[in-house]
């Protein structure tokens, strides 16, 4: 079988690291679409003409990966398909259970998501399954989240409702929490959208 060979731009990594050092902004999407640019074979949309061109709305998405593609391919695919900014929720730190690097993983993770966060102005979430630790984090992830919502005219929210990787490449239940996150978003008037990548 032959997959798909993704890469990224290097004047996008470049400029990351750049304004993740000088702690300035930059847009997603555009960058998003540099890099998606770059694909071979192209990327293929089916129901094209169901994505929201505008908010307020939540789209939420499976966390596919494997070996050579990582769910942020799949944000980017989301993000350079849709004009308005995608505000998407991401996982503040990758975990490893059980493994002797999980300490130096989280770190290591923590840190690159802080960064990446700030420059995107997206929001981070604790890591699911949820951590007994996290709870007050988790809380003030959900409340940043709905900040956004009453700070921006037409928001797009972005998550991957699974949020962690998926082993065998099936759909699984979302995580404890996820549900009640949902709501607080519907609550405020949003619909939903959901995205398949694969």
């Amino acid at each position: 079988m032959s997959y798909p060979f993704y890469s990224y731009t290097p004047v996008v990594i470049a400029s990351l690291i750049r304004d993740g050092i000088l702690d300035h902004r930059r847009v997603f999407r555009d960058d998003a679409r540099l890099c998606i640019e770059r694909l071979n074979p192209p990327l293929r949309v089916l129901g094209k003409e169901n994505i929201p061109q505008r908010g307020p709305c939540v789209l939420t998405m499976n966390h596919y990966t494997r070996a050579g593609f990582h769910i942020w391919w799949g944000a980017m695919a989301i993000s350079s398909l849709i004009y308005p900014p995608v505000h998407w929720v991401i996982a503040g730190e990758w975990t490893a259970p059980g493994k002797w690097y999980e300490p130096i993983k989280g770190a290591v993770s923590r840190f690159a998501a802080n960064r990446i966060s700030r420059v995107y102005g997206f929001t981070t979430m604790p890591p699911m399954p949820p951590r007994p630790r996290d709870v007050e984090a988790r809380a003030a992830s959900a409340l940043a989240a709905l900040k956004y919502l009453k700070q921006t005219k037409g928001p797009i929210i972005g998550f991957a409702a699974e949020g962690g990787d998926q082993v065998e490449e099936k759909l699984m239940l979302p995580a404890s929490g996820v549900g009640r996150f949902s709501l607080l978003l519907a609550a405020q008037g949003l619909r939903f959208a959901p995205v398949g990548v694969y």
